[in-house]
This record gives structure tokens, C-alpha cells and sequence, in this order.
């Protein structure tokens, strides 16, 4: 009987301690663990930074050196791929950056692990390359017939697109992720 209770109990300890994990983590065994990768600690590591500032001044690597790493979100790829990005990759996440300077950039990068006999490979994509490269597949520079006037010029607009496209969200109409990017912002001009 005290076997059976003892069990019993651990089973019921266990069931509780997933029961409790907060919003967005789940339990492995007693360790509590992000559902999204790109939450684990790792990314935001003095690890990660260097293996982002290792990227600067290469072909698909940052603009400049880093000093942190913000609000990383795991990313499907999907749109990305879509608007012809290579993201094929481990581990793929939106972020903000924080560089030396204390400027922020926002964009995704991509890891993959392809050995022990060969270093990280990392890429960066802004969100304002992720903006212009999606206005150029929709045309939108050049189309006379949009139902809407899509602001392709402000770098605020160009980042909250970039991060949309990146997170999936889509649109009905060519230009109205744009629309909705400058109303998010309070930048949308009145009609009247």
C-alpha cells in the first residue's frame, strides 16, 4: 500500500508541476522549459551576441557590432521563404537588437549547427530588407492600381512590416499590410 501511495503521489506531484507551468513553458521532468526556442536563455547569451558580432561586415551578417539582444520570437519561415529568403535553418528568430551605439535594429536571424568540424552558421535579415523585398514582389512601387497608397519610404512603417511578414501575418490586398502597419503606429493620414 505505501508503494502504491508513493506512486500515486508522484504522479499526482508531476501532473501538478505541468499543470503549473506558466503561459508559453512546459516542464522537462522538473526543469522548466520554453515552448519557443528562440526564449531560451542561449539566444540573449554573451555567446550568441559574439556569434552574431562575428557576422559584421559579412555577406547576410549585421550592419554593426551588438551589445543585446531583445524580445526574440521564434519564427516559422513560411512568409519569408515566400518573398525568397533562404531560411532553411535550425533555428530562426525575430528580434531586436541593441548595438554598441544604443541604436536598435530589428530583423530575423537564422543558426545551424552543420557539425562538430564546422563553426555556426548565422545569418541577419533586416526587417527593413524583409519590407523592401515584399514590396518589390507585390510591385508596389510601380502598381497604378492599388486600392491603397502604401507608404514604402518610412523606416517605421518599412521595420513594423518587415517584423509582420517575418511573424507570419499576411494580407487581402497588395499594400494594406502597409496601411495597417502605419495605422498601428499613428501615422495613417485622415481622409477628410
Amino acid at each position: 500500500m505505501k508503494i502504491i501511495r508513493t506512486s500515486l503521489v508522484a504522479i499526482l506531484s508531476s501532473v501538478l508541476i505541468v499543470g503549473c507551468a506558466p503561459s508559453g513553458y512546459h516542464y522537462d521532468g522538473f526543469n522548466q522549459v520554453p515552448n519557443d526556442p528562440c526564449w531560451d536563455k542561449a539566444i540573449t547569451s554573451p555567446g550568441m551576441i559574439a556569434w552574431l558580432n562575428n557576422t559584421v561586415g559579412k555577406d547576410n551578417g549585421l550592419p554593426v557590432q551588438i551589445q543585446s539582444i531583445r524580445d526574440a520570437n521564434g519564427v516559422r519561415g513560411n512568409l519569408l521563404s515566400y518573398y525568397g529568403f533562404n531560411v532553411n535553418a535550425e533555428l530562426i528568430c525575430h528580434a531586436t537588437l541593441v548595438t554598441v551605439n544604443g541604436k536598435l535594429i530589428s530583423g530575423v536571424f537564422t543558426g545551424t549547427d552543420p557539425g562538430k568540424y564546422a563553426s555556426l552558421q548565422i545569418t541577419w535579415i533586416s526587417d527593413i530588407a524583409i519590407a523592401k523585398r515584399r514590396a518589390e514582389r507585390d510591385r508596389l512601387r510601380n502598381n497604378k492600381n492599388l486600392l491603397v497608397k502604401p507608404d514604402l519610404d518610412n523606416p517605421q512603417i518599412q521595420e513594423c512590416v518587415g517584423k509582420a511578414t517575418a511573424m507570419e501575418e499576411n494580407e487581402s490586398y497588395p499594400g494594406q499590410l502597409w496601411m495597417a502597419c502605419a495605422d498601428r503606429l499613428g501615422l495613417l493620414k485622415s481622409k477628410n
